[in-house]
């Protein structure tokens, strides 16, 4: 009788501490430090790339032509707003300066099983709508534009955008939190949606993809956070442009 309880106390013992350990796996990656340190390599890969084949994402350049109204300029200002960032919410939270490495290569396979359901919602689009040309650029440069869309446009449309749509929701429109959260992750994804074609022409297929694809990252970064939703968003990116070179 008492092998047999002991079996079990092992038992709960262990399940206890995998529970123990996802708990704080997602935790971690969800503190600023960390997801700086996670996001830092697609950033310094993005930069190399937008240099050597000159190409820009539109929220990178966005990120740059703001500044410039108040006097700073730079090619490195998106960059170092990003991090300005991220090291100010560390700050302001005190949290402790360490970062584990296996808690970044868990994120990046998050990360990437968390992009196969906009693969998949880009295969139904596909399927029932029109798609849009292909473009023509090569792809180390399609690669660059991936990682720099997965960074900046997380940190413009989710971070900043979802944040300050749920500050006007909340306290200027007084919803309730169910009401606040459908409302942000809408307005968010219509807009990142249609911030697409301030470079190209409209498509539905692209509208309708986009929509659908900015409320899977909106939601993603209410439930994970922007270093989840960044990498998902730039895994995605990668897979599509490299199943695009096949």
């Amino acid at each position: 009788m008492s092998a047999k309880r002991s079996k079990s106390s092992k038992k709960a013992s262990f399940g206890g501490g995998r529970g123990r350990e996802l708990d704080a796996y997602l935790q971690q990656s969800q503190r600023p430090l960390v997801i700086l340190a996670y996001l830092m390599p697609f950033v310094l890969l993005y930069e190399m790339g937008a240099r050597f084949y000159r190409v820009d994402v539109v929220a990178y350049s966005l990120f740059r032509e703001l500044p410039a109204w108040f006097g700073i300029y730079g090619r490195g200002v998106p960059a170092a707003l990003l991090i300005l960032t991220l090291l100010i919410w560390h700050l302001a939270i005190s949290d402790r300066w360490h970062v584990q490495i296996r808690t970044l290569i868990w994120m990046l396979l998050e990360s990437a099983v968390l992009a196969l359901p906009v693969l998949a919602i880009a295969i139904l689009c596909h399927r029932y709508i029109p798609a849009a040309a292909s473009s023509h650029q090569p792809a180390a440069a399609l690669w660059s534009i991936s990682l720099g869309a997965g960074v900046y446009e997380e940190l413009m449309f989710r971070f900043y955008g979802c944040g300050l749509l749920r500050l006007i929701a909340e306290n200027s429109l007084r919803l309730k939190p169910l009401a606040c959260t459908i409302a942000v992750v809408l307005v968010s994804s219509v807009l990142f949606s249609l911030y697409h074609y301030l470079q190209e022409p409209f498509s539905i297929f692209t509208f309708v993809f986009r929509t659908v694809a900015g409320a899977y990252f909106a939601t993603l970064f209410i439930y994970r956070g922007l270093g989840i939703t960044a990498g998902s968003h730039a895994i995605y990116d990668l897979i599509v442009v490299t199943l695009g070179q096949l």
